[in-house]
C-alpha cells in the first residue's frame, strides 16, 4: 500500500501559464514519468491565492425538519440542468465553515445557527486535473434571513426532499454533482451513527 509521502512517479519539467482568470491559472505541465513517458502540456487548474492545503471550495447541505435542499443549477459544462446544494469558493485566509455559511446564505437565504454547522469531510472534485480540495457541510435547523442572491448564472428553483428521496434520486444519477452527493450520503451516515 502506497504512502503519503512515497515519491511521485513522474517529474515535472517545466510549466507554462496558458490562461488566467479570477479565481484560476491554466498551466499546462512537461511531464516525465519514471519510465520515461512524457506528456507535453498537461492542463491543470491551479487557483490563485493562498490556500491552506487546497481548500479552495465548499458544499453545504441544508436540512429543516429532516428534509434537505436541493437546487437546480444550469452548469456550463455539462450545458444542462443538475440537482445540486449550495456551493462555492473559499476566499484566501477564509475559514472554511465561514465560507459554506456565506453561501449557504447568499444562494438560499438560509442560516443556521453556530452549532448548527456540521462537517462532512474533503472530496477532491477531479484530482487528475484540479489542484483543489473542497469542505463539505450539513447546515441542520436553517431558518430564513433573506432573500436568495440571484446573480450568480446558472441558479434555478429549490425543492425540498426527504432525505429517503434524496438519496433515492442519488441512486438512480439523477444527482451528479459528485460533492452533493457525497454530502447526502455523509449526513444520512452520520444520522444512522449519531
Amino acid at each position: 500500500m502506497p504512502v503519503d509521502d512515497e515519491q511521485p512517479p513522474f517529474v515535472r519539467r517545466s510549466r507554462r501559464i496558458g490562461f488566467r482568470n479570477t479565481v484560476w491559472l491554466g498551466c499546462f505541465d512537461n511531464i516525465v514519468g519514471n519510465n520515461g513517458t512524457q506528456v507535453e502540456d498537461y492542463l491543470l487548474l491551479v487557483p490563485h491565492g493562498d490556500h491552506l492545503d487546497m481548500l479552495t471550495g465548499v458544499s453545504v447541505l441544508p436540512v429543516v425538519d429532516g428534509r434537505v435542499l436541493l437546487m437546480r443549477v444550469y452548469r456550463l459544462g455539462t450545458e444542462r440542468w443538475n440537482w445540486e446544494i449550495p456551493r462555492g469558493f473559499v476566499d484566501p485566509g477564509e475559514a472554511p465553515d465561514v465560507a459554506a455559511r456565506r453561501e449557504l446564505t447568499e444562494e438560499t437565504g438560509l442560516s443556521c445557527s453556530d452549532g448548527g454547522l456540521v462537517p462532512l469531510g474533503f472530496y477532491t472534485p477531479e484530482n487528475s486535473t484540479i489542484r483543489a480540495r473542497g469542505a463539505l457541510f450539513a447546515a441542520v435547523d436553517c431558518r430564513h434571513v433573506q432573500e436568495r442572491d440571484m446573480s450568480e448564472m446558472g441558479l434555478g428553483q429549490i425543492e425540498w426532499f426527504a432525505l429517503d428521496e434524496a438519496l433515492a434520486l442519488a441512486d438512480r444519477s439523477g444527482i451528479e454533482d459528485a460533492s452533493t452527493a457525497l454530502a447526502l450520503y455523509r449526513y444520512a451516515r452520520h444520522l444512522s451513527h449519531g
